[in-house]
């Protein structure tokens, strides 16, 4: 079944300019102020992509437009910090959830990487 969180890091990847893996944790910590470890990322990424919501690209993570448009149709009113929860119903409607699902392939130092360099602009 379709999580929140699986919700906020769909959102997070949709609302970088590229997708590489620092701005996805940017957008992860601005959205939900909080962070996604390295193997929840891993899980999370990997089922969106087996769902066919996300891909990898020459840069990072890509956006289907099938995805777009649930994140389109989940916007409100209030603020991002809700969109996550009415994307999370929207998901659990109209996508099947990947059982199942490989983990996306992120070594936990390219993680640690992108958070180190991530948190060296709050220095």
């Amino acid at each position: 079944m379709w999580s929140v969180r699986d919700a906020w890091i769909l959102l997070a990847i949709a609302s970088t300019r590229d997708g590489d893996l620092q701005s996805v944790i940017a957008r992860a910590d601005y959205i939900n102020v909080d962070i996604p470890a390295c193997d929840e990322l891993r899980r999370i990424v990997g089922r969106l992509i087996a769902a066919g919501l996300v891909a990898e690209g020459p840069r990072g993570l890509v956006v289907r437009v099938s995805a777009f448009d649930l994140i389109k149709q989940s916007r409100g009113k209030d603020g991002i910090r809700m969109v996550p929860r009415r994307l999370q119903a929207r998901l659990t409607d109209q996508v099947p959830f990947p059982e199942g699902a490989p983990d996306w392939d992120l070594a936990p130092a390219d993680w640690q990487r992108a958070y180190d360099d991530y948190r060296q602009a709050f220095r």
